[in-house]
């Protein structure tokens, strides 16, 4: 079976980490860029990588409208992985079959969900 390693805390107030959030979602105001000039793969590859060591989310219900609305930006990705991780294994497909790069990469995915599972 898969292990999983212990998520590692910063241990922000929640406040701090949704600025954090909100400003890796931000268009960067002087040049127009989205996400701050940076691209969307990376951006959402920061997202992960934060909300791994942060849960910024008061209740499930804040969690899933943020999901909705990464998923609205086309964070599918972000999206699917927040679902994931809170068990929501429906609405984590979901969002990757709305993206045609994860909808190609969908039976891989399944796959190796079910080996983790055994």
């Amino acid at each position: 079976t898969a292990r999983v390693a212990p998520r590692a805390q910063l241990g922000l107030p929640i406040s701090v980490s949704l600025k954090v959030v909100e400003n890796l979602l931000a268009s960067d105001k002087q040049s127009g860029l989205a996400f701050g000039g940076r691209s969307k793969q990376f951006t959402e590859e920061l997202l992960i990588r934060f909300l791994q060591c942060e849960d910024p989310f008061r209740d499930a219900n804040e969690r899933d409208r943020f999901a909705q609305r990464l998923a609205s930006l086309g964070f599918y990705g972000t999206a699917s992985w927040i679902y994931e991780q809170h068990g929501d294994m429906g609405q984590a497909l979901d969002c990757r079959l709305k993206d045609s790069q994860l909808r190609e990469e969908i039976f891989e995915y399944i796959i190796t969900r079910l080996a983790e599972g055994n």
